[in-house]
């Protein structure tokens, strides 16, 4: 590994491009308190994501160079990184998607509990929309994305996930570490349950 991970300033840059985005302006005319200069404002709502992945990659650097040649280390530090970086994102979608949140609601919020209120709102569009249909499939893979089970590049089904090489799959790991909620979760998404490891596992 090398120091220090770019998952924090990948965040950073992920912020300055959504707030140019036209979706994103479109949504601000829909929130009474973006043009507000206060901490209730859109300018403090961008600037507190930027703050949080900021935070994350100061705290990276604090480590010296030579613990970051551990390969667990290394591997731990990108995960936190990219974390965070998922949930800062994880908060403006939310705010995109729900238009009953302001940003007065969310600047109040960090990134990690705003994650936990958009996996919760998943999980409600899951209720509604039933037993079956489209609707339920895209809410569950949402959810699945969301909670870092599957690749963000996943369109229809798990299934595509599957490996032709013999490879873990979201599921055996999910089953492996006892995560029962998730591997219902990765079930509802179609994922096939009969695929083995080249191991025979």
């Amino acid at each position: 590994g090398s120091f220090p991970p770019h998952g924090g300033r990948g965040g950073a840059r992920d912020v300055e491009a959504a707030a140019e985005s036209v979706s994103l302006k479109k949504r601000a005319q829909g929130d009474l308190f973006w043009k507000e200069a206060t901490v209730h404002g859109g300018g403090e709502f961008l600037a507190s994501l930027k703050r949080e992945v900021e935070h994350a990659l100061d705290n990276a650097k604090e480590r010296p160079a030579l613990w970051y040649n551990v390969d667990v280390n290394f591997r731990r530090a990108m995960h936190t990184a990219l974390e965070v970086q998922r949930q800062t994102m994880g908060k403006m979608q939310l705010w995109m998607e729900d238009r009953t949140l302001s940003t007065m609601h969310l600047n109040n919020m960090s990134a990690k509990d705003c994650s936990r209120m958009a996996a919760a709102r998943l999980g409600r569009l899951i209720e509604e929309a039933g037993e079956a249909g489209e609707a339920r499939m895209e809410a569950v893979l949402r959810l699945c994305k969301h909670l870092e089970l599957i690749d963000q590049t996943v369109d229809e089904t798990v299934d595509e996930l599957l490996p032709t090489n013999g490879r873990e799959t979201p599921l055996m790991r999910t089953a492996a570490e006892g995560q029962s909620g998730a591997v219902r979760l990765l079930l509802d998404a179609r994922a096939n349950a009969e695929a083995e490891r080249s191991d025979g596992m």
